[in-house]
């Protein structure tokens, strides 16, 4: 969606002043291309005042409103396998530094996997890790609970055959 820039909305404005009231009458029922594209993206019909109503209002609200400016928060998803690969990387900075805070945690990362990270700020990383650490804890937790099942079984399996 486009934004309108001032000096347009200023020299509409002005083109409008200029008109009389048979050409106002004549621009103002007038449908042009513009506005049947957005009668069609809207799926309403300008020829009703109604609808012609609620999409002038919707267009306002679109071209004029408040709304915050770039990417939706939290909007790039990220895949199982790099948050697991960033716990990864937090837990190995854990082992040699038990008290590395997070924020320190995520430059450490930054400068030792840049590769990695090369598309994310020190502050995503921030943000990110403590989810990540708790995917990768989770992971590793599964991992030993099903090795553990696996000599549980081997043993009972190696009763069984004495």
């Amino acid at each position: 969606m486009k934004k309108i820039s001032k000096t347009r909305i200023k020299a509409a404005r002005e083109w409008h002043q200029w008109l009389t009231r048979d050409e106002l009458k004549t621009h103002s029922q007038a449908i042009t291309p513009a506005l049947k594209k957005a009668a069609t993206a809207l799926a309403l019909d300008p020829k009703d005042s109604q609808q012609a109503a609620i999409m002038l209002r919707i267009l306002a609200a679109l071209v004029f409103s408040n709304g915050k400016r770039g990417r939706p928060h939290a909007s790039l998803k990220w895949g199982h396998e790099r948050e697991f690969g960033l716990g990864y990387h937090f837990d190995l900075l854990r082992q040699e530094n038990p008290k590395i805070k997070i924020g320190r945690a995520a430059s450490a990362i930054k400068r030792r996997w840049p590769k990695e990270y090369a598309d994310c700020s020190e502050t995503t990383l921030r943000q990110r890790m403590s989810f990540a650490l708790q995917v990768f804890k989770d992971f590793t937790q599964e991992a030993e609970e099903e090795k553990r099942l696996e000599a549980l079984e081997a043993f009972e399996s190696e009763l069984r055959n004495n």
